[in-house]
């Protein structure tokens, strides 16, 4: 198959649309590690070792950054050998949550080291040169049809979606204030829960 041909798939609107809902997807899967990992920086243990981190000299910090990838290979080989021996789902779902904390834990040292990595020449240079080459590629990529077409569609579901939970949340938060109005009426009427039924005057025998 010649170098052309190869091309000409790359860039057929299926791969194109293919491509664009796994970058999406990656996105929206980012957003949501850069949340957690916010979250969980405001810890006062974590707060503590991120501010020894960042008195790290260039050298220390590359090596930290080394560190997650050393700790998440050898899971990645136990999930891969997990799928070789038949158990694929729980190989993959090994693969996953080493993925997923892995890169929890390099974004987090990226953006604490971040000061001193950048003074590493090669890393410096090696991350500016991926940064422009996938602002390239995204430029090129949001300006064909098919992936306008396709953010569209994405960005419509995702509206929709958003505006069900919303009402889904507003519906439940109704019907709490309700109960929680009910619930108050029930106390005023009885003076506070079983005062009326445990506390009130016993009947004789003939009432």
């Amino acid at each position: 198959m010649s170098l052309r041909a190869v091309l000409r798939g790359a860039t057929s609107p299926v791969v194109i649309a293919v491509a664009a809902l796994l970058l999406m997807f990656e996105d929206f899967v980012w957003s949501m590690v850069a949340a957690a990992v916010a979250r969980i920086a405001r810890l006062r243990v974590i707060a503590g070792l991120e501010a020894r981190a960042a008195r790290l000299g260039p050298g220390w910090a590359m090596a930290l950054f080394v560190v997650p990838f050393a700790v998440v290979a050898p899971f990645h080989l136990y999930g891969f050998y997990l799928i070789a021996i038949g158990h694929a789902v729980f190989g993959v779902g090994i693969i996953v949550a080493a993925k997923l904390s892995g890169t929890m834990v390099l974004v987090r040292l990226f953006q604490v080291c971040r000061p001193q990595l950048m003074r590493v020449r090669w890393f410096a240079r090696s991350y500016y040169w991926l940064v422009r080459t996938k602002r390239a590629l995204y430029g090129r990529l949001h300006a064909m049809p098919v992936w306008v077409a396709v953010a569209t569609l994405v960005s419509e579901l995702r509206r929709r979606i958003g505006s069900a939970l919303a009402d889904l949340r507003a519906r439940a938060n109704l019907v709490r204030a309700r109960g929680l109005l009910t619930l108050a009426r029930l106390r005023a009427a009885r003076g506070g829960w079983g005062i009326g039924l445990f506390h009130g005057p016993v009947p004789g025998p003939g009432e």
